[in-house]
């Protein structure tokens, strides 16, 4: 495999403590991959760094939709990620596609 990945999304374990999490965004950045997802059950939520020229955009959801640039239409409601009742997986297929045409 040549060159860096486009999306990597970590699910964040009770058992990782920050100084696991540092290098191992560290070391993503330092490969220049262009979306970074963490997504903390615990927390109940999403922190999303996205490349920008030589830096990264940081931004952190509770709720709301995620968007991924590497995954053109790609849209996932944040709540959906935490919720203990699953959404029904026809509404979300068709609230993926519909955001493919806006």
């Amino acid at each position: 495999m040549y060159g860096s990945p486009d999306l990597v999304i970590e699910i964040v374990s009770p058992n990782d403590r920050p100084s696991d999490l540092l290098p191992l965004e560290a070391d993503y950045r330092s490969i220049g991959v262009s979306e970074i997802v963490f997504v903390d059950p615990q927390k109940k939520r999403v922190r999303h760094l996205r490349k920008n020229g030589v830096d990264y955009d940081e931004s952190f959801l509770t709720t709301g939709s995620l968007r991924l640039v590497t995954v053109p239409g790609f849209v996932i409601e944040v709540e959906w990620l935490f919720d203990d009742n699953k959404p029904n997986p026809y509404e979300t297929t068709q609230t993926m596609i519909a955001a493919l045409n806006p």
